[in-house]
């Protein structure tokens, strides 16, 4: 919950960081990684859970959540995300 509506980037950030071990083998977790990746307004938020999702790119969801943001957030466009142009 903390990683959707907490305001703090800090603690969103934590809350990323508890989330890591479990993004390979839960969906719900990485649905909710995929909704930070789109939806927080947070650029280091959104950098860090594109950072959980890379050993995922296989996931159909992951590649086009992956593809949306890289063609779509301006951050992406000026190389805030690694290996997205």
């Amino acid at each position: 919950m903390a990683l959707r509506y907490d305001r703090s980037p800090k603690v969103r950030q934590k809350a990323l960081e508890g989330l890591e071990p479990y993004v390979a083998d839960d969906m719900r977790v990485r649905d909710a990684v995929l909704e930070a990746v789109l939806n927080d307004n947070d650029p280091a938020i959104r950098t860090a859970a594109i950072g959980l999702l890379q050993p995922d790119d296989a996931d159909t969801s992951v590649r086009q959540v992956l593809y949306s943001v890289s063609n779509s957030d301006d951050n992406a466009r000026s190389g805030m995300f690694p290996g997205r142009s």
